[in-house]
């Protein structure tokens, strides 16, 4: 509600498993990390590639 209505931000349903396993399938090496803040779970990913 935060982001909608303060920020006016479109509020979408984003999955941090869903995302990476898309990036290891594209060959990204990925990091979660929780964040919790308010009262909405936050997350943090670090996708690195190979050889970069």
């Amino acid at each position: 509600m935060h982001d909608l209505l303060i920020n006016g931000e479109r509020v979408r349903s984003i999955y941090p498993k869903v995302l990476s396993a898309e990036l290891e399938a594209l060959g990204f090496g990925v990091q979660y990390f929780y964040l919790p803040k308010l009262w909405y779970p936050h997350f943090l990913l670090i996708a690195t590639k190979s050889g970069a």
